[in-house]
């Protein structure tokens, strides 16, 4: 045992070969693609062999480390499940839900506390992760995720169709420029996220700009984050104004932490969708919480509906 390499090289490594990219590996793993590109280096040193290819544009692995990947990739799945199947045997009343990160901190974490109130017999686990669990695989009793990366999936339904508004602090606005007219934003800094891969084709300020009317003539180049949680963040804290969605910002909106200047919003082209297996309803509590998440997506896409384009 002592001769392995260690275990957070090899989640690393996990990840990149199944992005392909140290980027994308980077932002699923909330970690710099510097630290992805270090734990890659940890193991090929351990293992005394090359697993990624340096020669060419695209990452690509070598052909031992396609063998290693697909070894590995299966090993780190067995622990998962086994993981979460003892989880599942100890706590026999408690509902796995698992959902995109900001979607799970932002809108879904808030309201599930209305749920437990009502079912205090039914305990909750609800993570956060960018990377889509095994249907069946007993990971996860319910998934939310976007467009179609619930197929895999025996059922799935649409919830609602997000939007993206400009917002900021309330003090950002008070020292700032004025704001007459949605071309007055481009003296402010703007703060944008790198959507890719989980929105394809990734929507831009420019989209934003172009849909409000508003000539690029004096464009800059917006501060990139890799994660919405961290263009938010930056907004709450004045850093400047953030191309958010709408359903994950509404609460500060409601309670004065942000303001939006402008109504003109830009739409996803789809909508996130709520997954799972038949046999989830087995479970108790199952059927009541599958209702409800329902009912709270519809009132949540009467409330885009309603957000003025």
């Amino acid at each position: 045992m002592d001769n392995l390499p260690p275990l957070r090289a090899l989640l690393v490594f996990d990840a990149v070969g199944k992005c392909m990219s140290m980027k994308r590996a980077a932002t699923e793993l909330a970690v710099s693609p510097g630290a992805v590109s270090q734990q890659i280096k940890i193991l090929e040193d351990a293992l005394g062999l090359q697993l990624i290819s340096r020669n060419s544009a695209r990452l690509q692995l070598t052909e031992f480390g396609q063998i290693y990947h697909r070894s590995i990739s299966t090993a780190l799945q067995n622990l998962r499940n086994a993981h979460t199947e003892t989880l599942a045997s100890r706590r026999p009343n408690t509902l796995l839900v698992s959902a995109l990160p900001l979607l799970a901190s932002r809108w879904l974490a808030p309201r599930m506390f209305e749920w437990q109130q009502m079912h205090p017999e039914i305990s909750m686990h609800l993570e956060g992760t960018i990377s889509e669990p095994a249907a069946g695989s007993g990971q996860v009793d319910f998934r939310i995720s976007y467009h179609d990366k619930t197929r895999q999936f025996e059922n799935s339904v649409a919830l609602y169709t997000d939007s993206l508004i400009p917002v900021c602090s309330p003090k950002l606005l008070r020292d700032g420029p004025p704001l007459k007219s949605p071309a007055d934003l481009l003296a402010y800094r703007l703060l944008n996220i790198e959507w890719a891969p989980i929105l394809e084709p990734p929507p831009t300020w420019q989209d934003w700009f172009k849909q409000a009317g508003v000539s690029l003539e004096g464009y800059r180049d917006p501060f990139i984050f890799s994660l919405s949680s961290l263009a938010i963040e930056a907004a709450l804290n004045g850093r400047g104004v953030a191309l958010a969605q709408h359903s994950m910002i509404i609460d500060d909106l409601k309670e004065g932490r942000l303001v939006a200047p402008f109504p003109h919003r830009l739409k996803l082209s789809s909508p996130y969708y709520f997954a799972w297996q038949q046999s989830v309803f087995d479970k108790h509590g199952a059927r009541d919480f599958h209702r409800w998440l329902i009912g709270l997506a519809r009132q949540q896409a009467q409330i885009e509906e309603e957000v003025p384009a």
